[in-house]
């Protein structure tokens, strides 16, 4: 009895020798598990930003380069000037003023007036058969040929009927108003020569002419002229009318 008694509880201190050793390899196995887990915890959380950073490497390389800039689109070309209104054809282009050639010399001014000229020597009424009671007024000034004779018996002007020539001034002299009166021309002189037209027909506008060249033979010639109605204002003075002169060009 006492041998088996000594038996078992040897038995039992090496079971339980051997339980402790079990126990305490297994706390060293489970030690060093968590030992090794957190190594390699603490390694991945080290690669961490390493990775990261070589991946944003990698993806930078591994972009593409931006594209060229495409060429810039070429310049429109100009636009085409517009075209002319239909009704701008008529102010293209200013009126040039001309002298005007005709029997017995060259024209360079006509103009219409309701202002009688101041200082006309010698006239009287009675030495012309018709004269309206409404008067405008018409002045012709030109450069004669030479070798010619000036007087009021002359000129007329067709327009609205017989209009008379009553006076002529040579060069800025006075209008001389005389039947008797005849001028040996100087072709380098202006002469001016006045006719009196009916106001109730004539008009405020301007005014086509035609100024009849009257012949010993009873021949005549005439030149259609444009007359510039100036209103109420004086002739315009023969020094200021040049030599190419003032009256607008037919077109």
């Amino acid at each position: 009895m006492k041998i088996l008694l000594v038996l078992f509880l040897m038995c039992s201190l090496l079971l339980c020798g051997a339980a402790k050793d079990t126990k305490s390899s297994d706390a060293k196995k489970a030690k060093g598990k968590a030992k090794t887990a957190k190594t390699v915890t603490a390694k991945k959380k080290a690669a961490a930003p390493k990775a990261a950073a070589a991946g944003k490497k990698g993806s930078a390389k591994a972009a593409p380069k931006a594209a060229p800039k495409a060429p810039a689109a070429p310049a429109a070309a100009p636009a085409a000037p517009k075209a002319p209104a239909a009704g701008a054809a008529a102010k293209s282009e200013p009126v040039r003023n001309v002298a005007v050639d005709f029997r017995g010399g060259k024209i360079l001014c006509a103009e219409i007036s309701s202002l009688f000229p101041s200082g006309v020597k010698g006239f009287d009424e009675k030495n012309f058969a018709f004269l309206p009671a409404r008067r405008m007024y018409a002045a012709v000034t030109m450069l004669c040929d030479p070798d010619r004779f000036l007087s009021i018996h002359d000129y007329c002007l067709d327009v609205y009927g017989h209009q008379p020539c009553v006076a002529i001034k040579e060069g800025s002299g006075a209008f001389i108003s005389s039947p008797e009166k005849v001028f040996r021309v100087n072709p380098k002189t202006r002469y001016t020569l006045l006719f009196i037209l009916d106001a109730a027909v004539a008009g405020s506008q301007d005014e086509y002419c035609n100024i009849k060249a009257l012949c010993d033979d009873g021949a005549f010639s005439k030149t259609l002229v444009l007359f510039k109605n100036i209103g109420n204002k004086p002739f315009t003075a023969p020094g200021r009318i040049p030599l190419s002169g003032l009256i607008p060009e037919k077109k």
